[in-house]
Order: structure tokens, then sequence, then C-alpha cells
């Protein structure tokens, strides 16, 4: 080969590997110190911080709880004891900032109102020396464990508890807990003990042996907001980490192939920005869901008694902070704005032989069935919404059935009236920033309703950037309502998001209600930041004649962990292309 080709060749593989580490990656870390209590060394021992990074809370282990609520510029003393000094050691905060729990050894306090008021919610000879504490984004759902005590959940917000008994009714050493947005998936560790994980609230549980049929010093434990993601680590051993809700695990090394002393870890709602830190070692983050991992220095090349490592729920705001006369320190973690450049949206065909005027180039004027949209043409096959601002691309299957396919755009109103069996997403925590879209198909054949399709389809989804309130694009996915769990998920890998046509785009199997949502607690509006007044409260919905894809359900035992040698992998995929 000439050596000019193999020169270009070269070139413009770098080129390439440049510009995709660039694309899927953050800009550095950038860090400074804050002073919640002053210029003095003090024993930080956990913290929280809100979706944006507005509002934040750290712990010191003898005296005190501080709270910012202007992003760390300013912070506060906040008494939820009355002013009697305890031992606090662990924190969980809203995406809101309005809910806040903090725990130690006089028992749990919840605050509803940004730290204003607070009210002890968990006390006794079961319930004091809390360890762990860990909440729902929008505040609703939480679990606590005590430290030589019991483990509780919440479905309130903290007004009650119940106690969960994972080991029987016995008293254990709950170190670390985690839970998802729906307060469905749970995980709760013993320090020198066993490993749990719930999937329907905490009535019943399976212990995970992702590291052997023995006891093991547990000590993290996070938890993606869909309950897919989930990091578990050891004081003195390895991390693990899952892409399917805890079915299979893999060991991922932040600080190489050594056993560490993890002892703090803290991930944004979507499970992309992981932070994790070590006693006596270094802090790692990861902007690509535990893939890749690279050391930050908040307080220089040196090694320190990590007790604080917690990242905001969008992964753009970072808190840490060290044991024995310590510091505390705030991280900004911008990510990259790319220029995505998706799969150009394609020109709906016209299909009406008979008329070939520019009026009927959409094939599915007024969100009407469309019959010539089917899966066994020889080419995929535009479905477009027109002014809805919902289009869908299906494959090629050979030997599927036909489907007639239509693209609906059903009103707010219509969703708010409370005989719809889906509620509006922003009801359970997912802002909109456009229409609601209903992809829906039947049988050719019967006129049986589908929902699920043999392959992947593209859907592609117009938003209103003058919603968006000064939130990034890059922050916005598509949302999906199971009809299976009543909820709204959230679509994370494969998104493509196109801002010069304000369009973002994903593949799925599953049809049904799709909005384009950005992950933001509290009662909010169709439009992205704004809040109601008063909560929304999502219609009582009635048992839906469907047959969906059933959600990942968390196994009795995972696959034993394969002894790797090498960070995980996670195939990367764009639209239909992985590698």
């Amino acid at each position: 080969m000439n050596i000019f080709i193999k020169s270009f060749l070269l070139a413009l593989f770098f080129v390439f590997i440049t510009v995709f580490s660039v694309i899927n990656s953050y800009a550095a870390v950038t860090w400074q110190e804050t002073q919640p209590a002053g210029d003095t060394n003090q024993y930080w021992d956990g913290g929280a911080v809100s979706q944006d990074g507005t509002t934040m809370v750290a712990l010191t282990q003898d005296t005190a709880v501080y709270l910012s609520t202007d992003s760390g510029a300013n912070w506060s003393e906040v008494s939820p004891t009355g002013g009697v000094a305890y031992q606090w050691q662990t924190a969980a905060i809203s995406s809101n900032g309005q809910v806040i729990a903090v725990g130690g050894q006089s028992g749990m306090y919840v605050s509803t109102n940004q730290g204003a008021d607070w009210t002890q919610v968990l006390s006794g000879a079961d319930a004091t020396n809390f360890t762990s504490v860990s909440m729902s984004p929008d505040g609703q759902y939480m679990i606590g464990g005590s430290y030589g005590g019991r483990l509780y959940t919440s479905i309130n917000s903290g007004t009650s508890w119940s106690e969960r008994r994972p080991e029987g009714n016995a008293d254990k050493s709950w170190q670390t807990t985690a839970i998802s947005s729906d307060g469905q998936n749970m995980i709760a560790g013993i320090f020198n003990g066993r490993l749990y994980s719930s999937v329907d609230g905490g009535d019943n549980w399976e212990e995970l042996q992702i590291a052997g049929d023995a006891d093991q010093p547990w000590w993290v434990s996070n938890m993606s907001s869909d309950g897919q993601k989930i990091l578990i680590g050891m004081n003195g051993g390895r991390l693990y980490l899952s892409l399917d809700g805890g079915s299979s695990w893999n060991e991922t090394r932040p600080g190489g192939n050594v056993d560490k002393d993890w002892s703090v870890g803290s991930m944004s709602t979507d499970g992309e920005v992981i932070f994790v830190g070590a006693f006596y070692d270094r802090l790692y983050i990861s902007n690509d869901g535990g893939t890749s991992w690279s050391e930050t220095q908040p307080e220089g090349n040196t090694t320190k008694y990590w007790r604080l490592a917690s990242v905001s729920h969008d992964g753009e705001t970072l808190l840490a902070a060290h044991y024995l006369s310590g510091r505390i320190f705030l991280g900004e973690n911008p990510p990259v704005v790319p220029t995505p450049t998706p799969t150009p949206t394609p020109q709906p065909q016209n299909n009406n032989s008979s008329d070939n005027s520019s009026s009927n180039i959409d094939p599915c004027p007024g969100y009407v069935v469309c019959p010539n949209a089917n899966t066994t043409k020889n080419t995929p096959q535009s479905v477009s919404s027109g002014e809805g601002g919902g289009t869908i691309v299906l494959p090629s299957v050979p030997g599927f059935m036909e489907l007639n396919v239509s693209v609906d755009n059903p009103s707010f109103g219509s969703l708010l009236s409370g005989q719809s069996v889906v509620p509006v997403p922003w009801s359970q925590g997912l802002n909109t920033a456009g229409n609601i879209i209903n992809f829906s198909a039947r049988s050719a054949f019967n006129g049986y309703p589908v929902t699920e399709l043999a392959e992947p389809a593209i859907l592609m989804m117009k938003y209103d950037p003058t919603k968006l309130n000064g939130k990034s694009p890059n922050q916005l996915r598509l949302g999906w309502f199971n009809p299976n769990t009543k909820r709204w998920q959230i679509l994370k890998s494969n998104t493509v998001i196109k801002a010069n046509e304000n369009l973002i785009a994903n593949t799925s199997t599953s049809l049904g209600y799709y909005a384009v949502v950005l992950p933001i607690s509290g009662s909010a509006s169709p439009v992205l930041g704004a809040k109601t007044e008063e909560p929304i409260v999502a219609p009582a919905l009635p048992v839906v004649d469907v047959t969906p894809k059933p959600s990942p359900q968390v196994s009795a035992k995972p696959q034993a962990i394969q002894n790797a040698t090498t960070p995980i992998a996670k195939k990367r995929c764009f639209l239909f292309i992985c590698w």
C-alpha cells in the first residue's frame, strides 16, 4: 500500500478516536474550596447535592449540619435536633432540594421545606446510629439503615416508616442503601454481612452473591433513577457494576487491580456520572457510566481520608470532603456540548398513488391509521405525525405481520381528565419539553393491538427550545410510559440529539406513549423548571389490556463475577449500528 495512503488512514483513525472521545466525555473537573464552617478543619462525614447543585447539605461527624441554597456560595448551620450536637453520618436530598434527610446516632430527621423545619421520624433502640439513607429524586420514597439496628422504608417522604427484615428479626449493621425513582428497586448492604435486593418496594428481598457466598464488608451502593445501573463497593475490596438492574455484574477498577477501602460513592440520576472515593486513597470519576475512569484531585496530588463524594442529580456539580481535620471542596463537571450528527430525518414517503400533491406528502395526515406503513416492505417506512412532533421509522422484518401504524398527539387536557390510563409525566417527576405522542399499531390481518416490535424502530420527536428555561438540550431524553409498572421510564442508551433541528431520537421495540422529558423532581408543568402551586396527583389507573415488554427483574443469584483484568467494556450504539 502506498505510504501516503497508509499515513492518511492512520491520521483519519486518530481523528476519529479523538472526536469520539471528546463527544463521550466531560471536561476536566475544576475544584475550589468552600468553607461551611469557616476557615477551620472539620471531621466531614457525609453530604448530598440536589438536581442542579443549587441546594446542598454537608455533615460534620461531631457537631453540625450545614446547608447551602445558592450552590455553595453561602452556608448556614441548621439544627435538626434543636441545637443538641450529635454524630451525623448520612444525608440524602431530593432533586428540587425541598426534601432533606439526615441520620446519625440520635436517629433520622427529615425536612420537607429545604431545611427550614425538621422532624425526627425514626428513633428508639433499633433506630439509632443511622449510617445510610437514600431517597428517590422526588423525595417520596426513602430507605434507611441503622448500624446495629434495623432497615426501614418510607413511601410518603418520611412521614411514616415500615421495618424491613431481609435477614429476619435481628439487628444488623446496615451500612449502605440505594433506591430507584419509583421506589421499587432497592439495595441494602450489611458491613461484614450480606447484600440484598428488592424489586417490589421492600416487600420481598433476595440475597445478591456478587462476590461469592460469604460475608463481605459492604460499604457503598448507588443506583440510577430507573434502577438499571447499580454500583456496589466494599471497604477493603472491590467495586462491582451492573447495567441491567442487578441481573449480571462485572468488576470495575477505578484504582487498578487492587483492593481499596471504598468509603464513598454517588451517581447522577441517569447513571452516567459516577463519583467514588476510598479511605486514605484517591477520588475517581466516570462520565460514561463506569466504562472509563479518571482520578480527580480537589486538594492536589495527595492521599486523603475521603468521607464525602457526592454528585448532583444532573452530574454537573460535585461535593467532596475528607475526614480527620479535613476540608470540603466544590467541583464543576461541565459536559462537553457536542454537535451530534444523527441519521438524517427520513423524508415521509407518499404512499397515496392517486394524489401526488405536496399537501399529501405526510402519509398520516391528521394522525390517522396509515395502512401503507408496514414492516414487510423492503425498506424502512417512515410514519410522521406532522405538526405533532413525532416520527417512527419501522425496520424491514421479513415474515413479520403487516402493521397499521398511527401516531397520535393526545392533549394534556385529555391526560389530566381523570379518565386516561396514562398519567402526565410531570406527576412522576419528569418535566416535558414537547408534545406527548402515542405510537400505536394494529395487525393488518386481524386488527389486534401490537405493543412490541420484532426489531427496534427509530423514534424521533421534536422538542420546544423555548421550554428549556436555560437547561442544555443534551440533558433531554425520550420517556416511555410502561403500562406494566404504570410508570414513565427513560430511554438511556442510543439517545441522539440534533439541537439545530430541535430533534431527539432513540430506538425502541416498545410502542405506546412517548415524551421528550428531563428528570426534575417535584410537581412540574409542561414548561421545564416551572412548578405548579399544588402537586399534580396522577389519576387512578385501571388495568391496561395489553401485553407490554416486561421490566427487567433482579435475579435471586446473579451470575458470578468474572475476574476481569480490564475495565468493563460497554457496548455503544448509534441508532442501529453497534460496536
